[in-house]
């Protein structure tokens, strides 16, 4: 029986695994239409030159689930900061124009217009997203 003031222990993760295999979402594996949605926590490099970098999401209930960064989610996710809630929608693998080869291929919404390499500019915005564009200009430093 656990004293009254003993502490709550709480699991500690090595960062690259964040709590083990179970945690990967495989997109070969994954239906079309499924989404993945939370914060963005960023690209992550790979503790093993086997592998590529991998993208990290904080599930509801704050589980990381970690997932490969095809080219195509890749670019849309280098237009997201880390810490922004975002939601990844599958769309299945697409066949190249030639014929020879598969893609993945990806939706990628956020709570707040993405401003970046996909979007050079206030211009590049949806309409109705630049006014919430400049009402975000407040610069932290």
């Amino acid at each position: 029986m656990a004293h009254p003031s003993a502490p709550e222990w709480i699991r500690v993760l090595d960062p690259d695994d964040s709590g083990g295999s179970s945690n990967w979402l495989k997109w070969s594996e994954a239906e079309v239409g499924a989404e993945l949605e939370g914060i963005w926590l960023g690209p992550r490099a790979s503790s093993n030159a086997k592998y590529a970098d991998f993208g990290a999401v904080k599930i509801a209930g704050g589980r990381v689930v970690n997932f490969g960064l095809p080219t195509l989610l890749r670019r849309r996710l280098d237009c997201v900061e880390p810490g922004r809630k975002i939601k990844v929608v599958y769309l299945g693998a697409r066949e190249t124009k030639s014929g020879d080869n598969h893609y993945h291929c990806f939706d990628v919404y956020s709570d707040r217009p993405a401003l970046g390499p996909g979007a050079a500019s206030r211009g590049a915005l949806p309409e109705g997203q630049e006014k919430e564009a400049e009402a975000d200009d407040d610069v932290p430093f």
